[in-house]
């Protein structure tokens, strides 16, 4: 399966780099649903659509929500000012820091596990949707 290309602004690319951002939010329709985030899919995270400043991972999770419900909302309002009654496709993404290891979305550790998260962070993650 072709990996999630997920173009973010600099600050969101940022985010994520320092392991402060697991989440990405994005309108809810045929390029971001349940089919296409399907967990254990390969992801790369670019700033912007340049070549240079890639993150590689992959999705770790999803789930929809209003933007008045979702826990990043503000984030995805702000981002794309616009207020609709749509879902919001949220799409969590562990992120490899290091050649070989991922962070993991829940604990934020790259020790627990190689290429997927252990039954107890996913139930945690769960918990967090």
């Amino acid at each position: 399966m072709k990996p999630l290309f997920l173009p973010l602004k600099k600050e969101h690319y940022n985010m994520f780099e320092r392991g402060l951002k697991q989440c990405e939010y994005r309108k809810y329709g045929p390029r971001w649903n349940e089919r296409t985030c399907v967990p254990g899919r390969p992801a790369v995270i670019s700033c912007g659509y340049r070549k240079g400043n890639r993150l590689f991972g992959y999705v770790a999770g999803f789930a929809t929500a209003h933007p008045s419900e979702s826990a990043g909302g503000a984030v995805y309002l702000d981002t794309y000012g616009m207020c609709d009654d749509g879902p919001v496709a949220e799409i969590y993404i562990a992120v490899r820091h290091v050649i070989g290891e991922y962070a993991c979305p829940c604990c934020g550790s790259t020790g627990h596990y190689s290429v997927t998260p252990s039954m107890q962070c996913i139930a945690a993650l769960k918990q967090r949707i």
